[in-house]
């Protein structure tokens, strides 16, 4: 009798779609053909090594993040059930972008550290997450191996809020992924990158958007990746961080309790599926880039912005590279050079979010020309009311 925990996953081996019960089988061989990912760039890449030592652990499988195809092997079915909450799984042909191998050990139960601890060396990244569970991840060979314990193999949230986002933010330019700091939201099937300096409201102003009927990718960090259809925007955690003002704006989170994240920070975590009733979303074609700063008088004012301009701007946040991958910096501005051409605008404001809320619906909805803003007094009457 086959005793495996069902995952939910778009699996191309059984056909199940999202939502759906997924029975695939969780071994698979490991890949030898030649790799076929149409759009992704090879220069300069090496080979993933074969860690033939530690590829006995018994499970493995494939998932997609942000686009690219990751290998995990572990000795734990739930490893791989907890990962499968955020990532869906991938097929099973082609060579993967990164492979993971980690050991669940089954003897430790003690406590995580508050916040996990890195370091690195050139190219090597070490990271620490308690006093027996470490990681060594390595962007020049797209490999990391690791030892964690069953508590944290079985804690979906930690992969989705912790493990995984750091994991992606290492490796992201060795695997041909942009990251940038932007919310991301879709309407009409297309979807809209909100760019700022932190503080600047762009999570509070996501949930307003997920009340208007916006669907819900990401409120802080957004993956750009190319495709055969072009760019492709990709989230992967799925809570929303709300500021504890957020609560003077939103009832919604009057029975929530506000904590300490990772970055030290006080802040609402939520689910914006059940808090706001956004639909969550995983990735989207980009059509608008916004950028927000406050100022001005009690109205808003839209100022189109060429392409550079927008490039400098979302290239001044991509993160420092060590000088032995630096090369690998110039495909990720040529990623941020291309989504600079998308319809970009810098939104000036002094309002409240639900009226900027309002306001971007409309644009969306409308394409209102900047000599139209900003918006008439009686416009702004129907927002605040």
């Amino acid at each position: 009798m086959n005793t495996r925990d069902p995952l939910r996953l778009d699996c191309p081996e059984c056909g199940a779609q999202s939502g759906q019960m997924c029975t695939s089988e969780d071994r698979v061989c490991s890949p030898h053909e030649k790799r076929r990912r149409h759009g992704r760039h090879s220069t300069h890449r090496q080979r993933v090594p074969q860690l033939d030592n530690l590829q006995n652990l018994g499970f493995k499988r494939k998932f997609i993040a942000a686009g690219s195809v990751w290998l995990v092997t572990t000795n734990s079915r739930e490893l791989l059930s907890s990962i499968g909450q955020t990532l869906a799984c991938a097929p099973h042909d082609g060579l993967p972008d990164l492979c993971i191998t980690f050991h669940v050990d089954h003897s430790y139960d003690g406590s995580r550290f508050e916040a996990p601890y890195f370091r690195s060396c050139d190219h090597l990244f070490f990271g620490r997450y308690s006093p027996r569970e470490t990681i060594l991840i390595d962007p020049l060979r797209r490999f990391a191996i690791g030892s964690i314990s069953r508590q944290t193999a079985v804690d979906a949230n930690y992969w989705n809020t912790v493990l995984l986002p750091v994991l992606l933010g290492i490796v992201s330019a060795s695997i041909g992924i942009t990251p940038v700091h932007c919310a991301c939201l879709t309407t009409g099937g297309s979807g809209l990158l909100i760019s700022g300096q932190s503080g600047v409201g762009k999570s509070t102003l996501s949930a307003f958007l997920c009340l208007q009927g916006f669907g819900f990718i990401s409120d802080d960090c957004a993956y750009i990746a190319r495709s055969n259809a072009g760019l492709l925007a990709w989230g992967l955690t799925r809570t929303l961080k709300l500021s504890p003002d957020a609560k003077n704006y939103l009832p919604q989170l009057r029975c929530s309790r506000p904590r300490v994240a990772l970055n030290g920070e006080l802040a609402f975590e939520v689910d914006p599926q059940i808090t706001f009733g956004a639909s969550r979303q995983h990735v989207c074609q980009p059509k608008w880039l916004i950028f927000l700063e406050r100022g001005g008088s009690t109205t808003a004012s839209f100022r189109r912005l060429s392409s550079n301009d927008a490039a400098a701007r979302l290239g001044a946040e991509l993160e420092m590279l060590p000088a032995c991958i630096a090369y690998q910096r110039v495909e990720q501005l040529g990623t941020i050079a291309e989504l600079a051409t998308t319809n970009s605008w810098l939104l000036t404001h002094n309002l409240r979010p639900a009226e900027v809320a309002e306001l971007l619906k409309q644009f969306c909805e409308d394409h209102v020309p900047p000599q139209a803003w900003p918006y008439a007094e009686d416009r702004l009457h129907d927002a605040r009311s």
